[in-house]
């Protein structure tokens, strides 16, 4: 507690009772902000587990995969930063001349298929980003976009499969100027800040120094029901009333809201009263991807030990292979298609195979699969989905969803920002920016609200 002490003798800082919720990288990075600036800080996480959308599964003492977050996305962002001073980073962005294409049932290298089109296909891609970041139209869905450009068939699954795999949705879903205007407002450039960057250690690591700062103040198994932050009542305190489903109550005086995306459309939380109007049709908006990953494991290596992704352009997975994470013969499939996403882990796992029998069509898939374990994110009660999407119709919402109510009901979360949408990076800076914007009501206080201790 030396850290609360030092700050409550600021005499500029009148102490709030602020509940965070959610323990994801939004929630530790607003907690451990406004628990160094003096503030009382408590963290509800629904789960029994602390990180939210970065999870790895323990396959053994020495293994390890990850089925959430997994790569830095962003060159300019606090994740990048760090592993390059911390010299963790192990490729800087995504290697597509490391990358088998599946396509027409075909095991296809970039290279061939550029070659193809006599490199037609990847000045086209140049324009197309170009025409993107210039384009203030109609907000068209970005697949309209794509098919301006006359690309060969081969590259344009590849294209199509690559960028709805990063997005997270299809790409009739996006909207091309919803998508570039929220790039615009994070100041982020398609040609030079988005990269695919992985690191020699888990996940986790980025979110530790934050958990080291405010793990006691953590509740897990804590998933809340109703927020009450109604100041209008004879006798009100003008305190926010929490309720957990297992009927603990808590009081504060500030609330930040870090769930999903996927959590506040799906209702599970009751708001008294109702989220202003404007809030409401912001979140129903913004798209939440859909989406799951699945560790797969062999007992032999199937694959060249320089090869690092497996795109099959077909069934739209992605096939991660990792040489620092795991230390058998692994693999991890994502997904990002909604239909599949609504499918039993066992449906899932035939699709993977009979994937993979094509992948490695001249190995006996039957004989070296050990086994297929499916995390799927969009049937996990508390994400309902990977991550959140710039749906044709949504220009502004990230923004809107940012606001706070009557400097009570903050929202934070990669829904939240612009630009840095979709990961770690825009989880952080989410954080981090709701808890300055409680800071900075609290700074100015004057000496007679001062709480001593």
């Amino acid at each position: 507690m030396k850290n609360i002490q030092i700050a409550r003798h600021n005499k500029n800082i009148k102490t709030l009772t602020v509940v965070i919720i959610g323990a994801g990288a939004a929630g530790l990075a607003a907690a451990k902000s406004l628990f160094e600036a003096g503030h009382d800080v408590t963290v509800l996480e629904a789960n029994n587990y602390i990180g939210g959308r970065i999870k790895a599964l323990e396959l053994d003492r020495k293994t390890f995969v990850e089925v959430g977050a997994s790569l830095i996305h962003h060159r300019r962002g606090p994740l990048y930063q760090r592993a390059k001073k911390n010299r963790i980073l192990t490729s800087k962005t995504g290697r597509w001349d490391k990358t088998l294409f599946i396509v027409d049932d075909e095991r296809i290298s970039m290279l061939n298929i550029l070659l193809r089109s006599r490199f037609a296909d990847l000045f086209k891609v140049g324009k197309l980003f170009k025409g993107l970041m210039q384009y203030d139209g109609v907000d068209l869905p970005v697949s309209d976009k794509v098919c301006e450009f006359q690309f060969s068939d081969g590259f344009k699954k590849i294209f199509f499969s690559g960028l709805e795999i990063t997005l997270g949705a299809q790409l009739e879903n996006i909207g091309a100027r919803s998508l570039i205007a929220s790039l615009a407002v994070g100041q982020v450039k398609i040609d030079s800040d988005l990269i695919g960057a992985s690191v020699s250690k888990r996940f986790s690591w980025f979110i530790q120094p934050y958990i080291n700062a405010i793990e006691p103040c953590i509740k897990l198994n804590s998933a809340v029901s109703e927020i009450d932050y109604a100041d209008n009542s004879q006798g009100s305190d003008g305190t926010v009333k929490i309720k957990l489903d297992n009927g603990q109550e808590y009081a504060a005086d500030r609330v930040i809201i870090t769930a999903s995306l996927g959590v506040l459309k799906s209702g599970v939380i009751n708001f008294m009263p109702s989220l202003p109007s404007k809030k409401q049709q912001a979140i129903q908006s913004l798209g939440m991807g859909q989406g799951l990953k699945a560790v797969i494991r062999f007992n032999k290596r199937l694959w060249p030990t320089k090869l690092k992704y497996i795109l099959d352009c077909d069934q739209h997975i992605l096939y991660m292979i990792s040489t620092y994470h795991v230390y058998d013969f692994s693999m991890v499939a994502f997904i990002t298609d909604e239909m599949i996403s609504k499918k039993s882990d066992k449906q899932v796992e035939k699709i993977i195979r009979n994937s993979l029998k094509v992948v490695f069509s001249d190995s006996d898939i039957n004989a070296c699969l050990i086994e297929i374990m499916v995390h799927n994110w969009s049937n996990q009660k508390y994400f309902d989905g990977i991550y959140s999407y710039d749906k044709v119709g949504s220009i502004g919402c990230r923004k809107i969803l940012a606001e706070s109510i009557s400097n009570k009901i903050y929202f934070a979360g990669e829904a939240t920002i612009d630009g840095f949408f979709a990961s770690v990076d825009g989880a952080i800076l989410s954080g981090e920016r709701a808890a300055q914007e409680i800071i900075g009501e609290t700074n100015t206080i004057s000496d007679d609200s001062v709480v001593s201790v």
